[in-house]
């Protein structure tokens, strides 16, 4: 959310900035015309009330006025070259946190599709654990249960060996 909150704030300083530099823009043009009404006012002016002295006057303030006017567009120009270049920063910069943002989405998911994959192996290994355990607790049973069973065995081919020893002293007694 941080992220997404930067770039409103950036996006907010740049709509600014590009409505200043409009406003800018529109006011030094607007200058320029009202300056250029002005000059051909005072040309008319001048033609109509003045004589060729007072003309040569007025031309060279009207030379002057034009001077200037070309100083300001030069400036002007030179103005809008850094606006542009502004611009073209700050939305190469828009573009990379864009694409960071995105990587960011993405790595979210796949980090959201790994977790489930995940719990899913874990849930799976719990109930073959679970299995294994119960079937070990059978194989235990079992094995005591053959173990009993070979303890009654051992005892019954013990009695079975003191049977046949007794029948052999018997049978070696008979045969004496």
């Amino acid at each position: 959310m941080a992220v997404q909150y930067l770039v409103t704030e950036e996006e907010l300083e740049k709509r600014d900035f590009k409505k200043k530099v409009i406003q800018n823009i529109k006011d030094s043009k607007l200058t320029q015309i009202e300056l250029k009404q002005e000059i051909d006012h005072l040309r008319t002016r001048l033609k109509s009330q003045y004589a060729n002295d007072d003309i040569n006057i007025a031309m060279e303030i009207l030379y002057s006025e034009k001077r200037k006017n070309s100083r300001l567009l030069t400036q002007i120009d030179h103005y809008e070259a850094l606006i542009a270049n502004k611009v073209t920063q700050e939305e190469e910069m828009m573009e990379k946190h864009t694409k960071q943002l995105e990587l960011l989405r993405d790595e979210k998911s796949q980090y959201e599709t790994n977790s489930k994959a995940l719990l899913e192996e874990k849930e799976k290994l719990t109930i073959n654990l679970d299995a294994l355990k119960k079937q070990t607790i059978q194989d235990q049973i079992y094995i005591k249960d053959g173990e009993k069973k070979i303890l009654f065995l051992q005892d019954v081919i013990k009695h079975r060996e003191e049977e046949i020893l007794v029948l052999k002293e018997k049978l070696k007694r008979f045969e004496k």
